[in-house]
């Protein structure tokens, strides 16, 4: 009773007070001299009597406590139902409350603990039986699937770890394929393909101006099977059989460099005497 009436005091005297602030001749009768400070001075009264209302009539943490019990609030009712006193007449069902409160509370934890294991919410079955009392029933049930939802969460850490680590790998190597990428266009466009015309003829110019070259008189027809084995910004080395103008087939590597502003041509015939 007291309980309500302090709501409706001190609803009714805030409403009106705001009321007043605008138009004090709206809510004092009465009085000659309608002013703001009047309003506040006898509405402000009206609700300090709706507060101590409020305070007589509030439930006490026992029936709190209680209410949150039947209503399977436990961590409220465990909360209100330690407030109450020694000396409160209820003291010693509210222990008994209490002890029931905590009980059903894990009870409850191990519940939805089981309920998160079938979603495989591991991090939610960790923060319900973190903290899991030994005392408490089916603490062994509670203790085995903590240990449990841990072991998924470190071996789901250690994949995640793995595949990160596969992804900066796999961001190393598409950088490094990159810049290889480039420096092989940077060769492509300083020195001549290896199946090129152009290489054949450099390739050409060399042997003839080689001591062999000069000595009998050989020289490249055709180089067949050219083919690249490796390329830098700085050296492009070329591999092939090389037909020469005394209808014999070689093996050859040659390859090409920066001789300051030039092109370098190198080039071996394997087998030639």
């Amino acid at each position: 009773m007291f309980g309500l009436l302090g709501e409706i005091f001190t609803g009714l005297a805030i409403i009106v007070i705001l009321i007043g602030l605008i138009k004090p001749q709206w809510v004092l009768f009465g009085i000659q001299n309608k002013t703001r400070g009047k309003v506040l001075l006898v509405y402000g009264l009206i609700f300090c009597v709706g507060m101590v209302f409020r305070s007589i009539g509030a439930p006490s943490n026992f029936e709190v406590g209680q209410k949150a019990l039947t209503e399977k609030n436990y961590e409220y009712a465990i909360v209100n139902l330690k407030a109450v006193s020694s000396k409160d007449e209820h003291y010693t069902e509210a222990q008994a409350l209490l002890k029931q409160a905590t009980t059903e509370l894990w009870s409850s934890k191990l519940q939805q603990a089981n309920t998160a294991l079938s979603s495989k919410n591991y991090n939610e079955i960790v923060n319900l039986l973190s903290d899991y009392p030994s005392n408490e029933s089916g603490f062994s049930d509670a203790n085995e699937l903590l240990e449990s939802a841990k072991a998924q969460l470190a071996e789901q850490e250690a994949q995640r770890q793995v595949e990160q680590e596969a992804k900066q790998l796999e961001k190393e190597q598409a950088k490094e394929a990159k810049r290889l990428e480039k420096e092989h266009a940077k060769a492509m466009s300083d020195y001549p393909a290896c199946d090129s015309q152009e290489a054949t003829e450099a390739i050409d110019n060399t042997m003839k101006n080689a001591p062999l070259g000069r000595v009998y008189g050989l020289s490249v027809v055709k180089i067949k099977n050219a083919h690249e084995v490796n390329v830098t910004p700085n050296e492009r080395h070329c591999r092939g059989d090389a037909i020469l103008n005394n209808a014999s087939t070689y093996p050859i590597s040659f390859s090409f460099s920066h001789d300051g502003d030039d092109v370098l041509v190198q080039a071996e015939v394997h087998g030639l005497e």
